[in-house]
């Protein structure tokens, strides 16, 4: 395997550590039995956290049945082994639109965070490009130092870190 150049290694929760995307259109289609997978794509475009079609009550409902249920699911095939190596060499961070206590819990659940710095998630701050910025002063390091593994939910590209 090459070897990365990247210190940090900054990875999305939802998609990367675990499948969610089948969890998250079964929550939702409780409440909403007409959501397709094409209209929760579409309200997590950009930032889910600016949705008009999304408010308060409606992320606490989700994550409190999302948090419960999320525990039932498998780590990503590889991914175990994968992070093992990987934070030999690098600082890892979960950076999520997620809120932290859920992935912690997960995290927590099947050994994984041993492998992590630290978790950022929806909670601590909406905006992924925030956190990133977060990041480069917390830890002293740039844009070109870090690479971000997107999940199911690409709502950001790294070209804007340094924004």
């Amino acid at each position: 395997m090459p070897s990365l150049k990247n210190k940090f290694i900054l990875f999305d929760f939802d998609g990367v550590l675990v499948q969610t995307l089948a969890l998250t259109l079964e929550i939702i289609q409780r409440k909403n039995p007409g959501h397709t997978l094409e209209m929760i794509r579409k309200n997590m475009e950009g930032s889910i956290y600016d949705s008009p079609a999304v408010d308060q009550k409606h992320f606490e409902e989700f994550f409190s049945q999302y948090a419960q249920e999320i525990m039932k699911l498998p780590v990503m095939l590889g991914i175990q082994p994968a992070l093992k190596k990987l934070a030999q060499e690098h600082t890892l961070i979960i950076v999520s639109s997620t809120i932290t206590a859920p992935i912690s819990a997960y995290a927590d659940f099947h050994n994984l965070s041993r492998y992590f710095a630290e978790i950022l998630g929806g909670d601590h701050e909406k905006s992924k490009t925030k956190k990133f910025q977060i990041i480069f002063k917390k830890y002293g390091v740039r844009a070109q130092d870090c690479v971000f593994i997107p999940g199911e939910y690409p709502a950001v590209s790294p070209r804007v870190w340094a924004n």
